[in-house]
């Protein structure tokens, strides 16, 4: 299960490194960053990123492990800058970046409308902004031991559709430019994810979405939306 969920993860980072558009982009913001790896795609591509989350042992285990990697590579990509932050408050001046992502962290939120202005603020004119968060999921909650309180699993307090998602963009002043579910829930159950991962991304891609298509039970979505001129 473990191989299984690694490779899953690995597909679901690279389909949202994909939705980052090349041309027009250099300067980018990975809020949420974890492990740092869709930060490392990104730099390979040829772009700065600056690399957020609010861990600092995170900050720092994927600082060491990811720039070390960068820097025994023969072209010598530009090492990634890692900083602690919060997506309330980001520090960092208004239009400062060509993009935006911030991915399997929204569902965390307490206030997803805010941050979503605090996005749009750092955000060029024209710049992208994608968001990841898991499709319609089904909260569940858990009776808290301590304090005797309903307490969510994962600490997962909001549930997202298009529609949603859609609406708190426009209120951010961010227009919606294509979106992609994926990460079918049949072909997890099966680990295809785990079982292919030595095959190309496009063939996981192709299947995945033709499961999507067919069956439904998508896991997650990512919505890909431009800053609106004011």
């Amino acid at each position: 299960m473990g191989h299984a969920f690694r490779h899953s993860e690995r597909r679901r980072i690279q389909l949202i490194s994909k939705m980052v558009p090349g041309a027009g982009v250099k300067n980018v913001l990975d809020i949420g960053c974890g492990n740092g790896e869709l930060s490392e795609i990104l730099v390979r591509r040829g772009m700065n990123v600056i690399s957020t989350d609010l861990g600092f042992d995170s900050i720092r285990r994927a600082s060491e492990k990811i720039n070390a990697r960068l820097s025994r590579r023969p072209r010598q990509d530009s090492p990634i800058r890692f900083v602690q932050g919060d997506i309330y408050r980001l520090p960092y001046d208004d239009a400062s970046f060509d993009a935006v992502v911030a991915s399997e962290i929204i569902e965390h939120l307490e206030n997803p409308r805010e941050a979503f202005s605090e996005v749009a603020r750092v955000l060029k004119s024209g710049g992208y902004f994608i968001v990841a968060t898991p499709y319609m999921e089904k909260l569940q909650y858990t009776l808290c031991i301590h304090c005797n309180e309903k307490t969510p699993v994962n600490a997962h307090l909001h549930s997202f559709d298009e529609n949603a998602l859609t609406d708190m963009l426009s209120g951010a002043g961010l227009a919606a430019d294509g979106s992609k579910k994926y990460s079918s829930k049949y072909a997890a159950m099966f680990g295809m994810a785990g079982l292919t991962f030595f095959l190309p991304y496009a063939f996981w891609r192709a299947v995945d979405s033709i499961l999507c298509g067919l069956l439904g039970k998508q896991s997650h979505i990512a919505i890909k939306a431009q800053r609106i001129d004011r």
